[in-house]
């Protein structure tokens, strides 16, 4: 079985970067469930431009499909100190040794120039250290072309955000892991 795995991070209060896992079956009807919440004009959904109140239609939306496609969301936490890049890459060591026992697993991220570079090093330093060659792919893309992005996003804005937006997410995280030094 292939699992897609979608990732964003938010670095508004402490670095967090969001894994949604999805059954790569699954992969086109939860795209298309996604679009449906795409307004006119809009091109892809991002918590951070949208409304009060779209936040909580999206948030309803993404944790139905939590529910309905069984999605695992994980989140990796690194904290504040050390440079992004730094907690960045322990984020994605940690990601890539949590999916070690999928067989075949795709990562997507979200797509900055800035970052390419680093996650290629990082990962490919990583899927070696694993002895996962064969088993791990991964790409970065624009979040215009892959709505499936707007999972990560969600659940990376309400774990920062706190209050009730945290505890509107917690019972439905696979695990919350703290990469903090």
């Amino acid at each position: 079985m292939s699992r897609h795995v979608y990732l964003d991070e938010t670095k508004a209060k402490s670095y967090v970067l969001a894994a949604v896992s999805v059954d790569g079956r699954h992969v086109e009807a939860l795209r298309q469930r996604i679009r449906i919440l795409i307004l006119p004009g809009q091109t892809s959904l991002h918590m951070r431009s949208e409304s009060e109140r779209r936040r909580k239609q999206i948030l309803s939306a993404a944790l139905q499909l939590v529910h309905d496609y069984a999605i695992e969301v994980s989140l990796y936490d690194a904290g504040v100190s050390d440079s992004e890049i730094v907690r960045r890459n322990r984020c994605l060591r940690a990601i890539v040794a949590a999916n070690a026992a999928d067989r075949q697993i795709q990562l997507i991220f979200e797509r900055d120039e800035t970052l390419v570079r680093s996650d290629r090093q990082t990962l490919i330093e990583a899927i070696r250290e694993a002895n996962l060659s064969d088993h791990v792919r991964y790409s970065h893309v624009g979040r215009r072309q892959d709505q499936l992005l707007a999972m990560p996003d969600v659940f990376a804005w309400c774990w920062n955000r706190g209050g009730l937006w945290r505890k509107a997410v917690q019972g439905h995280l696979s695990g919350v892991h703290s990469l903090r030094r």
